[in-house]
């Protein structure tokens, strides 16, 4: 005797898996609106988009004397400066914001406190300090640094 019968797809939870898809969504979407009452005073940052806030982690570059020694005054102070924005500093001069504002990883937050800073981050803000007061000191004897 012949089965002519279809057999049966197993059963798939596709169906609550896309629910809590949209769910998701509709949560993270609801969640994301600016907080007009937060101090009113502040320079405020553009949001930034969602594809540029999920880009792949870039790590910091190396904070060691071989790598600091090829770095001109501008890029020491960038360097020292992207130890604090890494940690959400927000930056008052034009440069710096613009800057860090460019780079992907870049979440500034408005409640920045220097506690976040681990050992490693202050010795590498103390080192970069010192190859600036380097490049400052030779600026200032006539050689361009």
């Amino acid at each position: 005797m012949e089965n002519n019968s279809q057999p049966t797809p197993p059963k798939s939870n596709n169906v609550v898996v896309i629910a809590l898809v949209v769910i998701g969504i509709a949560v993270v979407m609801s969640s994301s609106g600016d907080d007009d009452t937060k101090d009113e005073g502040a320079v405020k940052d553009a949001p930034r988009p969602v594809a540029e806030a999920t880009r792949a982690y870039e790590p910091p570059p190396p904070c060691d004397d071989a790598y600091l020694a090829t770095l001109n005054e501008k890029e020491l102070r960038r360097r020292r400066n992207e130890v604090y924005a890494r940690k959400g500093r927000t930056f008052k001069s034009p440069d710096l914001r613009s800057y860090f504002f460019s780079k992907p990883w870049y979440q500034p937050d408005p409640n920045f406190d220097s506690s976040r800073l681990s050992l490693a981050d202050q010795e590498c803000i103390d080192r970069v300090q010192v190859w600036e007061e380097e490049a400052e000191h030779m600026r200032s004897l006539g050689y361009a640094y």
